[in-house]
């Protein structure tokens, strides 16, 4: 399977929902924009949760691209709230899986990219304290805009 996320450069829509520790939903609309560098994949993202002006999630990710033939590849991101989080991008037929913790080892995490279309994802996670906690998860839409206009 061909993928397209990560895998070319574009800019993606993302729309949907982030659930609190206690299973609250909250709408989250944002974009993403990757952009591929001589060594270097960047995912530079944003989500906004609507209605909740101070909540603001922000994510780059600096994804070492996949050697040929190779089924992994590991990523780095800085945030803001969490610190420097270390993981890995494993394809799986029509998913991208991802895992991934901070460098102090407190909060950790896994989600899923689910190709239903080239232009178009499935994007489910979760964030979790010391192993134990659930902080958060998500259910998005991710969609390539053909034309962007930022």
């Amino acid at each position: 399977m061909q993928h397209t996320f990560l895998f070319e450069e574009g800019f993606w829509k993302a729309s949907g929902y982030y659930y609190t520790e206690t299973g609250q939903a909250h709408q989250v609309e944002g974009q993403v924009r990757i952009f591929h560098e001589d060594d270097l994949w960047i995912n530079d993202g944003v989500m906004k949760v609507i209605g909740q002006e101070s909540i603001e999630i922000r994510n780059r990710y600096e994804v070492i691209p996949w050697d040929e033939g190779k089924e992994l590849t590991t990523w780095v991101s800085m945030n803001p709230g969490l610190g420097l989080l270390e993981g890995t991008f494993t394809v799986a037929d029509d998913c991208i899986l991802s895992d991934y913790k901070a460098e102090k080892g407190d909060f950790s995490g896994a989600e899923v990219l689910i190709r239903t279309a080239a232009d178009r994802y499935l994007n489910r996670g979760v964030l979790v304290y010391k192993g134990k906690e659930k902080l958060s998860s998500w259910s998005v839409e991710l969609n390539r805009i053909p034309n962007p206009t930022y």
